[in-house]
């Protein structure tokens, strides 16, 4: 149903767990049980320098519309997590294929790999 590379709007969990807010996700793989997404967090909130485990998506890239994001926001690699589409209201675009290179090469990064 979705693919990589696409951009979602999900009901994606806080890092504790005890809630959820519906935002923008990015979908990196689809997972072996039906109906399973594995997704990177999207936002639009100003991330600290240190940081290094994002990917700026900024409306002045030639490719930034493609992306259905209204404002300049941040794709968290270290943000993951598993969603059953049920929790996916559906794409609003999609991210290029040269941010995607972007994306895997901070994952491997962050993973070691």
């Amino acid at each position: 149903m979705f693919e990589q590379g696409e951009i979602v709007i999900a009901k994606f969990p806080f890092t504790s767990l005890q809630s959820s807010k519906r935002r923008p996700c990015l979908i990196l793989s689809q997972g072996d049980s039906p109906g399973d997404y594995i997704v990177a967090f999207i936002t639009s909130v100003k991330l600290p320098a240190h940081f290094k485990y994002y990917i700026n998506l900024s409306p002045l890239e030639k490719n930034f519309l493609q992306t259905g994001l209204k404002i300049e926001s941040f794709i968290r690699v270290d943000k993951i997590a598993t969603l059953h589409s049920s929790l996916i209201s559906g794409a609003i675009g999609k991210i290029s294929a040269q941010v995607k290179e972007e994306v895997f090469k901070k994952i491997k990064i962050l993973f070691g790999i």
